[in-house]
C-alpha cells in the first residue's frame, strides 16, 4: 500500500524572497491586530452586554487557551495539508472569528474569539517553520522583522480601535471588525501560493 505525501511549494523560490517575504509580513500582522484591539473595547462591551469584569476577561483569556491547546496539534496539521495550505486555513478561521465576533448577539463574540484564537494558536507553530523553509540561510534577519511586525501591528491596532470608540463608544463591533482586512490580505496571498503546484512528491511503501 503505498501513501502520497506532499510537500507544499516554497513561496521564496517561486515568487522571489520579496513576495515571500510579503507572505510573513501579512501572518505577523495578523497575529496581533485581531486581539490587541480588545482592551480599548471592553468598556463598551461590559456596558452594552451588561457583563462584569470578570466575565469580559475571558476575550483576553479564551484567545490563550486556544492557542495552548491548538499548538500542539499544528505541525501534524502542515504535515497534512502542507504548510501554504495551513496557512491559508488558519488565516481564513481567523477572518471567521473577527467576521462572527463582530455580529449581533453575546453567542457570537464567544464563538469568533474562540475560532481567531484557534487560528493564531496554529499560525504560531507554523510561521517559525515557514520562515526556516523559505529563509533558510536568513532565518534571524527575518525572524527579527517578523517579531518588529507583530509589535507594530499591535500598536497600531489598538490605537486604530481607540480612534474608532472615540468616535462613538457604540461602535465596538466596527472597531473590533477593522481587522478582517488584514486576514483577508492574507487569504488572498496565501491562496494564491497554496494554488502553486508541489515542487516534489515523496511516495512511501
Amino acid at each position: 500500500m503505498t501513501k502520497t505525501q506532499t510537500t507544499a511549494p516554497s513561496v521564496a523560490a517561486a515568487t522571489g524572497t520579496g513576495t515571500a517575504l510579503f507572505g510573513i509580513v501579512l501572518i505577523a500582522v495578523n497575529m496581533r491586530t485581531s486581539t490587541a484591539g480588545v482592551g480599548p473595547t471592553l468598556p463598551s462591551i461590559i456596558n452594552e452586554l451588561n457583563w462584569s469584569a470578570a466575565l469580559s476577561s475571558g476575550l483576553v483569556v479564551i484567545p490563550l487557551l486556544c492557542y495552548a491547546v491548538l499548538s500542539p496539534l499544528a505541525p501534524a496539521i502542515s504535515r497534512v495539508f502542507g504548510i501554504n495550505r495551513t496557512v491559508l486555513m488558519s488565516l481564513a478561521v481567523v477572518a471567521a472569528g473577527i467576521a462572527l465576533r463582530s455580529l449581533p448577539g453575546p453567542i457570537w463574540i464567544w464563538v469568533g474569539t474562540g475560532l481567531l484564537g484557534a487560528g493564531i494558536g496554529v499560525l504560531n507553530v507554523v510561521a517559525p517553520a515557514l520562515i526556516k523553509r523559505d529563509f533558510a540561510n536568513r532565518v534571524g534577519p527575518v525572524t527579527a522583522t517578523y517579531s518588529a511586525v507583530q509589535g507594530g501591528a499591535a500598536a497600531l491596532a489598538t490605537a486604530a480601535v481607540a480612534v474608532i470608540i472615540g468616535i462613538s463608544s457604540d461602535l465596538w463591533r466596527l472597531a473590533l471588525a477593522s481587522s478582517v482586512l488584514f486576514a483577508i490580505g492574507g487569504c488572498i496571498f496565501w491562496g494564491s501560493a497554496s494554488l502553486a503546484p508541489n515542487t516534489s512528491h515523496r511516495g512511501n511503501h
